[in-house]
Parts: C-alpha cells; sequence; structure tokens
C-alpha cells in the first residue's frame, strides 16, 4: 500500500541475517547518519563548545544505565580508563543507578555534556566507548573516533552482528556484552596510541554516509513528480477488514459507535460563534538545552527549524504553522 519502501543502509549489512534481509521490495540507499566531515568542527573547536581541556586526551562513554546488568557495563567499560594519564571522561548523563549511586570508579575525571548533535563536536574525542546502536556506528566510525562497541541484546536490532563486523574488518573493537571482564580489558586497549591510530585509520576507508540526501531526493520526486500508486480496493479493503478483526470484537464496537457519532454530528453539527487569533508560534533552530528548556515550557507554540535551510523551507513552515494554529475556534452548541 506504500509508493515506496526506503531502506537506509548499513554498513555491516554483509552481517545482517534477520528476517528482512532478503527481502527485494525496499530502496535501499546509503548509510545515513548525522556526521558530515564539512559540517563537523575542528578538534580544538569541538572541545571548546563543550568545555574540554585542548591538551588532555578524551574518551567518550555512551551506554545506558537503568537495569543491573546494564550498570555493571557501565562500571566495567570505565574501569577500563583508569590509568590513562590525564584522562578526561565525557558522559552524556550521569553515571548513576536509580538510587543514586554512582556506578563510576574513583580516580576518573567525569563531565556530563549535553550538546545536540553530537556528531558536530566528535573530533573532540580521542576514544569512544558506546552501544552498538545504528546511530551510534554510523557517527563515530565515520569521524575515526577508535571505539569499542558493547551491545545491548533487546529488541529487535542485532547489535552483536554489526559489531562483530566491526570487529572482524578492523574498524573497532567488539567487547563481549556478557562477560565484564572482557569489557574493561577491551576498553583498555584504547589507552594504547597504536591502536588507536590503527582503528582511526581504518575508519578512514568506510564508504561516504550520504543516504539521508538519497532519502530526502526521494522523498522530494514522490512529492512534485510521480502519481502515487493506487492499490487494489479489494487488497484495501481485506487488509483493514483482517485489521480490525485481529484487534478483537471490543475495538469493532468501538468503531461502530464511532461511526454513528460521526452520523449524528453531521446531522447536529457544532457552530462556531467566535474566532480568536492564535499568537504566532516562535521559529528557530536552537540546540542547547538552555536555549529550548524556556521556549518548549513556554504558553507560546514553537517550531523547531532545520539548520541552514533555505528561505523557502521557513516559508513554507510557517504557511503550515499558520494553517495549523493561525485561529483558535470557540464552539457552543445554540440549538
Amino acid at each position: 500500500m506504500m509508493d515506496t519502501i526506503i531502506e537506509p543502509g548499513d554498513i555491516a549489512r554483509a552481517y545482517d541475517f534477520g528476517p528482512t534481509s532478503s527481502r527485494k521490495d525496499s530502496v535501499l540507499t546509503s548509510p545515513v547518519s548525522l556526521f558530515r566531515k564539512e559540517h563537523a568542527m575542528t578538534r580544538d573547536d569541538a572541545r571548546r563548545a563543550l568545555g574540554l581541556d585542548l591538551n588532555r586526551p578524551t574518551a567518550l562513554v555512551q551506554l545506558g544505565t537503568g537495569d543491573s546488568d546494564v550498570n555493571e557495563k557501565m562500571t566495567a567499560a570505565l574501569s577500563g580508563l583508569l590509568g590513562w594519564k590525564d584522562l578526561q571522561v565525557v558522559l552524556t548523563k550521569v553515571p548513576v543507578d536509580k538510587d543514586g549511586n554512582s556506578l563510576a570508579p574513583e580516580g576518573l575525571d567525569l563531565k556530563v555534556v549535553r550538546y545536540f548533535p553530537l556528531a558536530k563536536v566528535l573530533h573532540a574525542f580521542d576514544a569512544g566507548i558506546c552501544a552498538t546502536g545504528y546511530n551510534g556506528v554510523h557517527e563515530l566510525l565515520p569521524a575515526q573516533v577508535p571505539t569499542v562497541f558493547v551491545s545491548n541484546i533487546r529488541g529487535t536490532d542485532d547489535q552483536e552482528a554489526r559489531a562483530q563486523w566491526c570487529n572482524d574488518f578492523g574498524f573497532a573493537l567488539r567487547a563481549d556484552q556478557a562477560n565484564l571482564a572482557d569489557i574493561t580489558e577491551k576498553v583498555k586497549m584504547l589507552q594504547d596510541p597504536a591502536v588507536r591510530k590503527r582503528l582511526s585509520n581504518k575508519c578512514a576507508e568506510l564508504p561516504n554516509t550520504t543516504g539521508g540526501q538519497e532519502i530526502a531526493a526521494m522523498l522530494y520526486q514522490l512529492a512534485v513528480e510521480q502519481k502515487p500508486v493506487r492499490s487494489k480496493s479489494f487488497t484495501f479493503a481485506r487488509l483493514m477488514a483482517q485489521d480490525h478483526i485481529n484487534r478483537g470484537l471490543r475495538h469493532v464496537a468501538n468503531l461502530g459507535l464511532r461511526r454513528v457519532a460521526l452520523v449524528y454530528r453531521f446531522l447536529n453539527p457544532h457552530i462556531t460563534v467566535q474566532e480568536i487569533d492564535q499568537a504566532p508560534p516562535v521559529f528557530g533552530s536552537h540546540i542547547t538545552a538552555a536555549e529550548l528548556h524556556p521556549l518548549i515550557k513556554s504558553a507560546t507554540r514553537y517550531e523547531h527549524l532545520i539548520e541552514g535551510a533555505s528561505d523557502s523551507y521557513r516559508k513554507r513552515r510557517e504557511e503550515i504553522a499558520f494553517a495549523a494554529y493561525g485561529k483558535e475556534m470557540i464552539v457552543t452548541k445554540t440549538k
């Protein structure tokens, strides 16, 4: 029922043996990443933006916290950084458990940063420790950050397969997520300058992550040139009926009541007695928490724009916002 199915590419696609790996009904693009060499800050500029020392080594740790096993992985990873002279460790969240107890061993200089998009400042880091999610892999490796991947095994994303591919082909180090000692050992390897240089140089061989531009071009073509592919009416009706049946009798009953309510409202419509102009929304491309917090909490609507977007893009966004928020309808029933 879709005009096109778009599948973002994955650098580790060769190790994908999941349920959709053999399907041929999608358009495969290059990998998608927020990292762009032309937009990324230099090492020194990125460190200034994050408030880091320009001359000390820096490691980025992007691992989750919460469940006990996840917390243990965080502690094991941070333990592997002990002994790295003058190291400053950057995290994206405070390393504490649900009771507020620290997960970090004594002796590390920790700094929690909130910067978006982090891809813009990745050149600040000499090493990275990260889960093997799609975004982490396709940002850290194109930025040539020497990385140890510690996979999460929840959900449908096969992070272990992606980590194994990166390890087998020399782009990163894979830690056994089920072995805390191995996590510590693999992270400790990042203290060796030769290991970091080897991994960084190897990452320079990766293909360009231009999938975002490719997908944007496809969506543009769909919007302005192609006629939509019409689904077969019988097939569409059958799938919709099957969907409703699968949800159970309560859903079917609610669907019927909704139809009755719509018929009633058609015969007995509300009457609009007053229209009030709404305050125009605030438009901006803010990225810091300090800037975004008051805007999001404000009673005035906030519309976030893509940084560096064209004037025509902004104009169209303003038109859509006015159509959506332009007037407040005060509705009463007068008869």
